[in-house]
């Protein structure tokens, strides 16, 4: 997996986590 493509992995994964987090409280 190049650096890039990482970064945006990480971009898009950070928000579903969050979201997950928020529904949870």
């Amino acid at each position: 997996m190049s650096e890039e493509g990482f970064m945006l992995a990480v971009l898009k994964g950070i928000p579903l986590i969050q979201d997950i987090k928020a529904e949870g409280n």
